[in-house]
């Protein structure tokens, strides 16, 4: 779920295909143009020829210096679970002499940071694969995207047969709405069909407004115990999760920003599931990452209305932004 590119009118567009012929350290996409309107995905089939395990850095506009990133991992390896945050670049990883495969859904949000959500599954075609999802935040702002860079901290670890495949959305916005003049509690997204074929992206930036946990209820539902949420959060080294009776959506902290893809769909009997991918405190050294998924305990056949609430006044501040994306 969250992204379609075979169906006869994609969500996605290519814009660029690299497969790389002679083993490098780094991959270019210049002449870019891309606004805080675009959203980007990265699909990468990476090879390591070398005897040393290496990182993926990802930089925006020839700015590659890696201190000007943070960046918050966190892996399922066995029956083994870390996090950790750095200050640098690190988008993927490849062990010495195997194979990763990555999806990297890169935005500038609202206010101007890149951001970089990955999710990566090391060891590809080894008998110990394993999930390492990292988020990227730059520490300075842009208006565009201009060149994507991909350097490898170990020199040419980027193997012959390595594919690096740039996608734009193309998909339609059904809904886009930008918090000016003063800050708000909740918004309405109405006249909506989302039935069971379909697939939906909210992509949010959420300027903080004050402490506050954000909700995202469906067709006007507002009792919160007719939904549940299981939630894990990356912070620094600390791996936490836990299960709320109400639709958790993100928490929004003063003083800090979260921008979040957050993938909606109707299963096939009738039950709602949101799947969140969050990184909070984006733009500086407190990086984190959030993972709410949401359902509910009743049935629909179709969702015809999204509300966005925050528990506490006033909690979603100016410069937020919604945007409500129809992939199917």
């Amino acid at each position: 779920m969250g992204y379609n590119l075979t169906q006869i009118n994609p969500a996605y567009e290519l814009v660029k295909d690299i497969v790389v012929g002679t083993s490098t350290t780094s991959v270019a996409f210049s002449g870019l143009s891309f606004d805080k309107t675009d959203d980007l995905m990265l699909v990468i089939s990476g090879i390591n020829p070398t005897g040393t395990n290496s990182n993926l850095g990802i930089s925006i506009n020839g700015n590659t210096t890696a201190t000007n990133y943070y960046r918050q991992s966190v892996q399922g390896n066995g029956s083994g679970i870390y996090a950790s945050r750095g200050n640098l670049n690190e988008f993927s990883f490849m062990y010495a002499n195997l194979n990763v495969t990555s999806q990297a859904y890169i935005k500038l949000s609202n206010n101007g940071y890149m951001t970089c959500i990955s999710h990566n599954e090391l060891s590809s075609g080894s008998t110990a694969p394993h999930i390492y999802d990292e988020v990227v935040t730059s520490t300075f702002t842009a208006t565009s995207i201009t060149q994507l860079d991909i350097v490898a901290s170990v020199s040419n670890s980027i193997g012959v047969g390595s594919r690096f495949q740039l996608y734009k959305r193309v998909a339609e916005v059904v809904y886009d709405y930008e918090v000016t003049g003063s800050a708000i509690t909740s918004l309405d997204i109405t006249g909506l069909s989302i039935d069971k074929g379909s697939e939906y992206q909210l992509v949010s930036t959420i300027i903080h407004g004050a402490n506050s946990s954000i909700r995202l209820f469906e067709n006007a539902d507002e009792t919160a115990t007719n939904y549940y949420t299981q939630y894990l959060i990356a912070n620094s080294s600390t791996v936490s999760s836990n299960r709320v009776n109400y639709p958790y959506l993100t928490y929004n902290e003063s003083g800090y920003y979260a921008f979040s893809i957050s993938n909606i769909k109707l299963t096939n009997n009738g039950y709602i599931t949101v799947q969140n991918n969050i990184i909070d405190k984006y733009g500086g050294s407190s990086i984190s990452i959030r993972k709410p998924y949401i359902t509910n305990i009743t049935t629909s056949s179709t969702i015809t209305s999204l509300k966005i609430v925050s528990d506490t006044t006033n909690g979603i501040g100016i410069g937020s932004r919604f945007q409500l994306i129809k992939l199917k």
